[in-house]
């Protein structure tokens, strides 16, 4: 299972736009329906602030966002306070990072990002994680 950034899907939406790739994202619909990718509710969020197309399509999958849970918010103090690096305190929006990799570690996932510092983290707490173009490949979506 999958646990995607909201990096990677910009990312996607720049390589494969939604309003012109629609197979692209009827595959992605798939997988997600299979229940192979899924999102924080946080990650979600950050989409309203960064590509409001993608938010409006993530919002729309079932079963896409996992929702936060008193465990999944004591994991993510945790790792807050592991790693402050993860986030800007002079940010004004809720920054995804500490809830995805708590979500992943909580669930057993891979992370999909785009973000090098996330990935960084990941291999730090052991916790796998891919680009976007590798769980393109993976999960054959192209």
């Amino acid at each position: 299972m999958y646990c995607i950034d909201s990096s990677a899907l910009v990312f996607a939406n720049q390589k494969f736009p939604l309003v012109e790739c629609k197979s692209y994202w009827q595959n992605l619909e798939d997988v997600i329906s299979q229940g192979q990718l899924n999102t924080s509710e946080i990650v979600c969020d950050e989409l309203k602030f960064y590509e409001e197309g993608i938010y409006k399509w993530a919002i729309k999958q079932r079963h896409f966002v996992i929702p936060l849970n008193e465990e999944l918010l004591d994991q993510t103090k945790i790792i807050v306070n592991r790693y402050p690096q993860l986030i800007d305190p002079l940010s004004s929006i809720e920054q995804a990072a500490p809830y995805l990799l708590a979500t992943a570690k909580l669930n057993k996932m891979t992370i999909v990002t785009e973000k090098i510092k996330l990935l960084l983290v990941c291999q730090k707490m052991k916790i796998e994680s891919i680009t976007f173009n590798e769980m393109t490949k993976i999960l054959k979506v192209v």
